[in-house]
């Protein structure tokens, strides 16, 4: 069996939704040469488009015009939330329902095109995984599908411990190890910062460092000596990233809407204490590991912080039960089960 893979997210910075293809690629790619049952091969789209003015509109084009061609004799894998729209043989991964449920994290053209998309996906009866329970109820209310026809991958952490940490990040934005608090994500509603600019105008002794997409303008509501309480370190390396992870007093995930949550798990496998949000996906990740607040409440969320990150057997017990709770997400336990299922189609 030949099966092909969507190329199409690496012209995009890396995010959770990049991750999980990076990731679940490299551990197919494992499966491939254990079990020798099926080839593989990545289709990217051709260098000139990462560099053109054009990209959204050229990508786009490539996606639903040549990909399919090439992959004519085989299966396709798209696990990026998009894919060629009128091609059967393929399996899609579509992360969560957010264009439905929260349209205003995104531009009015990017709902209106994703909606449009998504719907003609499941008119055409692709094979549709998603990445929690929580993304098969609110997908299968949006597209009509019921939730048990919606698989789930079982996502994994594994790359957490691949990445040589830069440490030099800390000097860049004058933190101290074990000083500071952490938060990882794009600048969206959903993602709720505006929470963590609430807190930081309660909680000055440990600064509060927001990683991705990140403008600082729009932390601005605070006078001059709270926002020192925020550090922007906007897009960073993985070896900055692991820095920041493994140097971070505590993570935080403020958000209302997750269709998973990949940074609560990478927080938990690296034994970094975590205050999470209890909305949409997050409880199925954190389960009881972590430690939860509500996203609009920040008088919960104050309160946690005060009580733990100056309690170090809070600490050190949330450190462990993170990391054993993460001991159940493996990208190669992901990828077995997805692939055992994607060849099951063919027999």
């Amino acid at each position: 069996m030949k099966i092909y893979l969507n190329g199409k997210f690496s012209l995009v910075k890396m995010t959770g939704v990049q991750r999980v293809a990076v990731e679940l690629i490299k551990a197919i790619r494992v499966e491939s040469e254990k079990t020798q049952d099926f080839s593989i091969e990545v289709l990217y789209p051709p260098s000139f488009i990462a560099h053109s003015r054009f990209r959204a509109a050229w990508s786009l084009l490539w996606e639903q015009l040549i990909l399919p061609w090439h992959c004519r004799d085989g299966l396709l894998l798209s696990l990026c939330n998009t894919g060629p729209i009128f091609l059967r043989k393929q399996v899609l991964v579509l992360h969560d329902a957010a264009v439905f449920d929260m349209p205003g994290n995104y531009s009015w053209k990017y709902v209106l095109v994703q909606k449009l998309m998504m719907r003609l996906h499941a008119l055409c009866k692709k094979t549709i995984y998603t990445v929690s329970s929580f993304s098969q109820q609110r997908l299968s209310s949006a597209l009509g599908i019921p939730a048990n026809e919606i698989g789930k991958l079982v996502l994994g952490c594994e790359h957490v411990h691949n990445a040589r940490a830069d440490f030099t990040i800390l000097d860049k934005l004058k933190l101290r190890s074990g000083e500071y608090m952490l938060a990882v994500g794009s600048l969206q509603p959903g993602k709720n910062f505006d929470l963590l600019v609430k807190l930081a105008e309660r909680q000055v002794s440990f600064p509060i460092v927001v990683v991705g997409g990140v403008d600082p303008s729009v932390f601005g509501g605070i006078d001059n000596q709270r926002k020192s309480a925020l550090r922007y370190a906007g897009y960073v390396s993985d070896e900055e990233l692991e820095a920041l992870f493994s140097s971070a007093r505590c993570y935080i995930q403020p958000s209302f809407y997750e269709g998973f949550g990949l940074p609560v798990l990478e927080a938990m496998a690296r034994g970094i204490p975590v205050l999470c949000s209890n909305a949409a996906s997050l409880p199925e990740v954190g389960g009881d590991a972590v430690l939860y607040f509500s996203p609009d409440n920040v008088d919960e969320l104050d309160k946690l912080v005060s009580t733990v990150v100056d309690d170090a057997e809070a600490m050190a017990h949330l450190s462990e039960a993170g990391k054993l709770r993460a001991q159940g997400f493996s990208w190669t336990r992901s990828a077995e089960i997805f692939i055992d299922q994607i060849l099951s189609l063919k027999r």
